[in-house]
């Protein structure tokens, strides 16, 4: 599955610029972090690449597929089955390992099982594993 994000802005009321002509392309098997200084966009990026919050310009596409030219509930179903990140809203579970946080959809049969071995080795890869989850 390849996500492709391109030339996205979105602004606020307050006429502020939270994406800026973003483009960015994900491939399968790839991760991506997002970071910067407190308030410069993270959030709302991730919201748009998911799905959430639609772009006032722009494109964000799955396969080709544009997924603001969805209805909402095909696009809440698209996103149930085929996409996730861990937003700083975190509602993880403390208990439970980074691993076994980041596969707890796949016990809900809300993942796709043959992504299951790709998420695996991401988190491997960050070496994450073992670690429990922790609040700040």
């Amino acid at each position: 599955m390849r996500q492709c994000i391109r030339d996205v802005n979105k602004f606020y009321r307050s006429g502020s610029r939270a994406v800026d002509g973003i483009s960015l392309q994900v491939g399968t098997g790839q991760f991506r972090a997002i970071q910067g200084p407190r308030g410069c966009g993270q959030a709302t990026l991730l919201l748009l690449a998911d799905g959430l919050l639609a772009p006032d310009s722009g494109t964000v596409a799955i396969d080709g597929q544009n997924l603001y030219l969805l209805t909402n509930d095909n696009r809440a179903r698209f996103r149930n089955v085929c996409m996730g990140f861990v937003s700083q809203q975190c509602y993880l579970k403390r208990y439970l390992s980074v691993l076994k946080n980041v596969l707890s959809p796949s016990a809900a049969g809300r993942l796709e099982q043959k992504a299951v071995p790709s998420i695996c080795s991401g988190v491997l890869a960050l070496n994450l594993e073992s670690t429990n989850v922790r609040r700040s």
